[in-house]
């Protein structure tokens, strides 16, 4: 259903930019450990705000603000008690924008992340509790109304495999978001950050492909990688992956709790590279990730379209 298109134009389905970016970049401080977890609680208006700008810049799937929300991640940053509301709140908000469009079809994807707390890169979660926490953290998405289902940043197999074994547990489409970089021999390795943050194991591209697909994952994308990263990424998922694939990066830096703009990509910039993903792999959906805004997605759509 979300990823039919029109044979005739053989067009991708367009997915939206950075949310939590996006949220930093309106001027709303970031959780020093949460991320973007209590934007959407203390300034809904502002993200219902940033959906909305989505959906105009010609998006047709918008994200809910639940990337940050498993419950371990919010117990960490002792936002436990908040774990079911405002995840809800996230989609209501996700949806309430969708609904300001009464002509357009768009959809809803509730995230989910491996990602550990922004100031404990050893909080990787593994083990039963974290997947109770991700299978309930599942099944409140289902319940509040997403469409689908995106498991992101999965960084190492065996995180990897809890989140997308507990996403399925719903009866929801669910795609895999993988993240990728360049080793030192220039093979296209998992996304690993050297040092304080994002310190995993280092998994080859291909690896972590192989265990996506042994779940029912509807869709495989690169994702939150370097511009110049996801051709290569791009081709050994082409070479791993016989289904549909999809493309969203990043553009900019991250800091500690923080995204900075100063290097980003410009919208023109950006859509010139996607689009030539897109002729070359055929993608079925593209969009952006952190630091993309809803002009690079204005940018993108209207090459596109």
């Amino acid at each position: 259903m979300i990823l039919q298109r029109d044979p005739l134009r053989a067009k991708p389905v367009i997915l939206d930019g950075g949310v939590g970016s996006e949220i930093r970049a309106r001027g709303h401080l970031l959780h020093s450990s949460a991320w973007s977890a209590l934007a959407h609680v203390e300034d809904p208006a502002l993200v219902m705000g940033i959906h909305h700008d989505y959906l105009a810049a010609g998006a047709e799937i918008v994200t809910a603000n639940t990337f940050p929300l498993s419950r371990h991640n919010l117990e960490h940053a002792g936002l436990g008690a908040s774990f079911a509301s405002s995840n809800k709140c996230a989609v209501e908000l996700a949806k309430s924008a969708v609904r300001s469009f009464p002509d357009r079809q768009a959809f809803v994807a509730g995230s989910m992340s491996t990602i550990p707390p922004m100031d404990s890169a050893d909080h990787l979660q593994t083990g039963a509790s974290a997947f109770r926490n991700y299978c309930e953290q599942a099944e409140i998405l289902a319940e509040s109304g997403v469409d689908l289902i995106i498991a992101e940043m999965l960084l190492e197999i065996e995180s990897a495999s809890l989140l997308l074994e507990a996403a399925s547990t719903v009866e929801l489409p669910l795609w895999a978001g993988l993240s990728a970089m360049l080793g030192d021999d220039h093979e296209v390795m998992g996304f690993r950050t050297p040092g304080k943050y994002l310190e995993v194991p280092s998994t080859r591209f291909s690896e972590l492909i192989e265990a996506a697909s042994s779940f029912s994952v509807e869709l495989i994308a690169v994702m939150h990688t370097k511009i110049d990263v996801v051709p290569h990424a791009l081709d050994v998922l082409e070479h791993n992956w016989r289904g549909p694939i999809a493309a969203y990066a990043e553009t900019g830096k991250a800091g500690d709790s923080d995204w900075f703009f100063d290097t980003a990509a410009e919208p023109d910039d950006y859509a010139d590279c996607a689009v030539a993903w897109f002729e070359r792999f055929g993608l079925d959906a593209v969009g952006g990730c952190c630091g993309t805004r809803p002009a690079h997605i204005a940018a993108l759509s209207q090459r596109l379209r």
